[in-house]
């Protein structure tokens, strides 16, 4: 998925890009409360899924979702300090 990511106190929220959103691409959030791991999903090959690329990895209590994201390194940090004790 192609947009961005929003980082409030409580919550982690994304927004498709009007591109993806067009095609189907969702909004998605998740309460911090519910986030158990984050990390980096290496490239798999899906050309239109993003798979072309290192991803990011959010677990949550739900599910595992996967984004597109620039300076993944620096995300992944500022999300792992983000998260409640």
């Amino acid at each position: 998925m192609g947009g961005r990511l929003h980082l409030t106190e409580t919550r982690l929220l994304f927004v498709p890009n009007h591109l993806d959103a067009v095609t189907g691409g969702k909004r998605w959030e998740t309460p911090l409360a519910q986030l158990r791991a984050l990390g980096r999903h290496e490239p798999d090959g899906g050309l239109f899924s993003g798979g072309l690329r290192t991803r990011l990895r959010i677990d949550t209590d739900t599910g595992t979702e996967l984004f597109v994201i620039n300076k993944l390194d620096e995300v992944i940090a500022t999300l792992e300090a983000a998260q409640p004790a």
